[in-house]
């Protein structure tokens, strides 16, 4: 790989001048944006978000590491924390583009009984303009937000098979332990959307 990476670049005498990055070792890729003919290798947006945070793409490893006392209820409110912005967002939009199309709706109508076809137009264009960047917004958000939660779920359920299988000392509940088989609230909220 280092051989062909060097003869790509005596080719390219711009790319050969170009500053270089050594991404720090970490898990096989977990992205499946496009198949790669091994596990080694990254996605770009992968290696990009590597190359940005050394310590890799693991909130909730991080968060495990300085709350672990939590237990798994705790990791899984704070996914649903991480998620919250986006949700509201994807749902919220929607509304706010109706309300922001019903209110140039008003002097349409006034338009229209007033027999100014030009004035009504105007109207119709702000009203509609409205609904499609909400709707716009939303779509986007319900995307970054469908992944993210795809993401942190994966890492969510690594980690919750980590502590089924060499539990940590945690203080439990008086009801059984910190990372009980049965679904939490949180979890089942996650599931659920």
């Amino acid at each position: 790989l280092a051989q062909d990476l060097e003869r790509f670049l005596e080719g390219e005498p711009i790319l050969a001048r170009a500053r270089r990055v050594r991404l720090p070792a970490g898990a096989p890729s977990s992205y499946r944006l496009r198949e790669s003919p091994t596990d080694v290798h990254l996605s770009t947006l992968e290696a990009v978000a590597r190359a940005r945070r050394p310590q890799g793409l693991q909130p909730l490893h991080r968060y495990w590491q300085c709350h672990a006392h939590l237990g798994s209820d705790g990791l899984e409110l704070y996914v649903l924390k991480q998620l919250e912005l986006q949700r509201i967002v994807s749902r919220v939009a929607p509304l706010l583009g109706l309300v922001a199309t019903m209110i140039p709706m008003g002097p349409a109508l006034v338009a229209v009984a007033a027999g100014n076809t030009q004035g009504m137009a105007q109207n119709l264009v702000v009203a509609f303009a409205a609904v499609i960047v909400a709707l716009l917004a939303a779509a986007i958000t319900f995307v970054v937000q469908t992944l993210r939660k795809r993401w942190l779920m994966e890492e969510l359920n690594v980690l919750l098979i980590g502590l089924d299988a060499a539990p940590v000392a945690v203080p439990t509940p008086a009801h059984g332990h910190a990372h009980d088989a049965v679904p939490s609230r949180a979890t089942r909220e996650l599931a659920h959307g």
